[in-house]
């Protein structure tokens, strides 16, 4: 989109799984934007870790939502 000079603003909300060893799961786009940002946001998220989530000190599945904002302005400094 950027090379093509054809970007917008907005958001990209997925919803995913994070199992217990921090890696996604099932991730899909639960309010798109646009196919490109769509596709382009779970293949993104689907690289990320986290800290598993602990319950009672054991690592635990859970399930989330994940907002993907994509800008054309550029950020503060």
């Amino acid at each position: 989109a950027k090379a093509k000079k054809d970007t917008i603003n907005g958001t990209v909300e997925l919803s995913l799984t994070i199992d217990k060893f921090g890696i996604p799961h099932d991730v899909k786009v639960a309010k798109g934007l646009r196919a490109d940002y769509d596709q382009s946001a779970v293949e993104s998220v689907r690289q990320w870790r986290w800290q598993p989530y602990l319950v009672n000190g054991n690592p635990t599945e859970v399930k989330d939502k994940i907002n993907v904002i994509y800008s054309t302005e550029k950020p503060l400094q």
